[in-house]
């Protein structure tokens, strides 16, 4: 039978006919089309007909009428299953299929199906007319948690409900208020979940230590704190619901501060996994035995050498005999991990734990499809990156997820989200906000996929970077694969010295080491490094290029000679130019007290004399103002002296103590001299360390000249030189 007969009788409403059509000919039928009007069909009729047909297809499993039919007629079908199915029914205002899924409930159990699972769901489509419609069935739930926001949604009151549970839910009131208040970013229904898991007993990590829970103050909203050597404190419920999580009763931190004896109750195999879950990695002999000295104190050594058959027998640990040999969790012992994922409830530790686990170990098919199931079940917002991580298939790279962007971890998972909203034409708007923690390999991918337009928005943001230096990794991705690409209005040769400024502020503003090594290699040891470019340059830039590279603190001097060298070999003119009496020397430290002294003028005074200028001209009739004459003069007398500062640090460099020598009066070292008034030591430094009355002289100064090159036992206009000494070694 042709698809368009088929089509007519669908649309002429007649369904019955439709569907024995279709299954006379199913075998012939494989239009993912024919077969979803087929079970839409079959539910208006109703007629069972999911087993019918041998679906493989995850289009029409996951089809809103396939999975309704399976409701109607398998009563085995999971609450996940029907959860997802309430969902779509929602999302795509089935109002055909609610009304039937509602009596198909009250008949079964008499209340309509309601999971807490469901209940950020509706937070977010509270608006959606059939969940308000839901909403209604759910007011005298026998689930207080849910009946409270049916009502809360509905604007019923709700003030006898929430007396309930706060018998029921300690946390439950600050919970509720931390999820209103954070409810527009996104993260306020998980802290609303997470606050309520806080009980007494229950133990957390707070400040980097675990603590357990003694009791909670719902008046002043406190909690009652002890920590591991029973010392009590009292602290701000919301920071603690804000800042941790509680952690699982069966964590071995939990044995070994404030239940060893528990802990000494166990057999051996059971305390090492328990151990080696808690340190999420192979460990030696020696680590294990560190953390059972909790438990056993001295004898711990004794009873791991006791016990070695014992735990060599043990199926959830294996050993692994390198040197030194190292204690694993064994791969026979993923049932408990599977146990592990089980237990856990937060989406967000499921997902370190599966990334972790994989690490550590290899799984097979079955394993793998058996940690997948449970993600499904579990995880929601980071299923298919967990999915996407587990199997490296595209079919779980879906466009809806981009919403959630933010919470992803697994680069290659972003890279592929990234490069899928960039071809259904998503405009992203500040795309380089989203390749933070992303490799430049990753970053690379995703240009490549760009189109035209696409490209020339991300160079432009590449070179307001380059100006404004910002986004690190996207300055790498550009000097790594595209330098030899112009941008729209910085050339080669700026764009080399502007990062190699940029690293020297940031090596000073100690951030982004990422960044610092990546130039390192760029200039010292990559072969696509600055060596491509240089002919590129101009003696001007050569030259600028030079002289920040003298000023770098982060390369040695064989680095600093190296990159030198490589310009010199293309401008060997700038090596017969480099003028000595151009440059300052210092000491490292006075050299950064002068970059701060600058930074405060720069940052805080003038400004602030800027303010007080605005202010007094304010005042009007500026010829007769005092006020403002002052801050003008003011503003100009430090406007002089950054500008003063900023010449000298630019040319002065740090002293290299290495190179001081003990036999010679020079820069670096402490003399001590006789003349006519006696014996007196002198130390000689740098333009930025003098201080006479303290005996530290500039090594420009009139005394340190006189003395310069001059040895132990030379005299000079009446003054010997009785000793020399580093004044600082290395």
């Amino acid at each position: 039978m042709k698809i368009e007969n088929l089509e007519k009788l669908y649309d002429d409403g007649k369904y019955k006919e439709y569907v024995d059509k279709v299954l006379e000919n199913l075998s012939s039928f494989e239009d993912k089309h024919i077969l979803k009007l087929f079970f839409r069909a079959g539910n208006r009729i109703p007629q069972k007909l999911y087993d019918k047909v041998e679906v493989k297809d995850s289009e029409i499993l996951n089809d809103i009428d396939f999975m309704f039919n399976r409701f109607l007629y398998d009563e085995s079908i999971s609450k996940d299953e029907i959860l997802r199915l309430l969902k779509n029914i929602f999302l795509k205002n089935r109002k055909d299929l609610f009304e039937d899924f509602i009596l198909t409930c009250l008949e079964r159990d008499g209340v309509v199906f309601s999971d807490e699972k469901l209940l950020e769901f509706i937070w977010k489509h509270r608006n959606n007319e059939l969940v308000l419609e839901y909403l209604k069935y759910n007011l005298d739930f026998s689930n207080p948690l849910i009946s409270f926001f049916s009502s809360y949604i509905l604007n019923k009151d709700v003030s006898k409900q929430k007396e309930e549970l706060k018998k029921i839910l300690a946390t439950f009131e600050l919970s509720f208020e931390l999820f209103l208040k954070n409810d527009k970013d996104g993260s306020g229904f998980e802290n609303f979940q997470k606050g309520l898991k806080f009980t007494k007993n229950s133990y957390i990590i707070y400040n980097n230590d675990i603590h357990k829970i003694e009791g909670y103050d719902q008046v002043l909203k406190i909690f009652t704190l002890k920590d591991k050597l029973g010392r009590v404190k009292r602290v701000n419920a919301e920071e603690i619901l804000i800042k941790t999580y509680p952690i699982d009763e069966d964590d071995f931190r939990v044995y070994k501060f404030f239940n060893p004896q528990k802990a000494k109750e166990m057999d051996i195999c059971t305390l090492i996994t328990l151990i080696l879950k808690y340190r999420n990695s192979g460990l030696t002999k020696e680590q294990i035995k560190d953390e059972l000295t909790f438990i056993y104190g001295k004898e711990a050594g004794s009873i791991l050498s006791k016990k070695k058959k014992e735990i060599e027998k043990c199926s959830e640990i294996e050993i692994v005999f390198d040197q030194p040999p190292r204690f694993m969790l064994s791969k026979s012992g993923t049932d408990n991990l599977f146990k592990n994922i089980e237990r856990m409830t937060d989406e967000f530790k499921i997902r370190e734990y599966i990334f972790n686990i994989v690490k550590m170990k290899s799984f097979s098919k079955h394993e793998i499809d058996r940690i997948l199931e449970i993600a499904e079940q579990k995880c929601f917002v980071v299923k298919n990156e967990i999915r996407f991580f587990l199997t490296m298939d595209l079919k779980y790279i879906e466009s809806k997820d981009f919403k959630n962007f933010k919470y992803f971890q697994n680069m290659d998972y972003k890279e592929k989200l990234l490069i899928l909203m960039l071809e259904q034409n998503n405009d992203i708007t500040d795309i380089i906000s989203f390749f933070e923690n992303l490799s430049i390999d990753n970053i690379e991918n995703i240009y490549k996929k760009m189109k035209e337009q696409q490209k020339k928005k991300m160079l432009e943001d590449v070179e307001r970077s380059f100006r404004l230096s910002k986004n690190f990794n996207l300055l790498m991705w550009y000097l790594n694969f595209h330098l030899d690409e112009n941008l729209l209005k910085l050339k080669k040769d700026y764009i080399i010295l502007r990062s190699l400024t940029i690293a020297n502020n940031a090596f000073h503003s100690k951030k982004n080491d990422m960044y610092i090594t990546f130039i390192k290699k760029f200039f010292i040891t990559s072969q696509k490094g600055i060596d491509l470019y240089l002919k590129d340059f101009n003696d001007e830039t050569a030259r600028m290029i030079l002289q920040e590279i003298g000023k770098i603190e982060f390369l040695n001097d064989y680095q600093k000679d190296t990159a030198k060298v490589k310009i010199y070999r293309v401008f060997p003119d700038l090596s017969k130019n480099e003028n000595p009496d151009d440059l300052f020397y210092s000491t490292i430290e006075s050299i950064n007290r002068k970059r701060e002294e600058l930074r405060d003028i720069v940052n805080k005074k003038l400004p602030e004399i800027s303010k007080m200028i605005g202010d007094a001209a304010a005042l009007g009739d500026l010829s007769e103002n005092s006020e403002y004459k002052f801050a003008r003069e003011q503003y100009g007398l430090l406007s002089s002296k950054a500008e003063e500062l900023t010449r000298e640090i630019n040319k002065t460099y740090p002293i290299d103590f290495q190179k001081v020598k003990e036999d010679v009066v020079d820069i670096g070292v402490t003399v001590e001299i006789e003349d006519d008034e006696g014996i007196k030591r002198y130390t000689i430094l740098g333009i930025f360390d003098a201080l006479p009355d303290s005996g530290i002289i500039s090594y420009l100064s009139p005394l340190a000249q006189k003395l310069k090159g001059k040895r132990v036992n030379d005299t000079v206009d009446g003054i010997k030189i009785l000793k020399i000494e580093k004044w600082r070694n290395g």
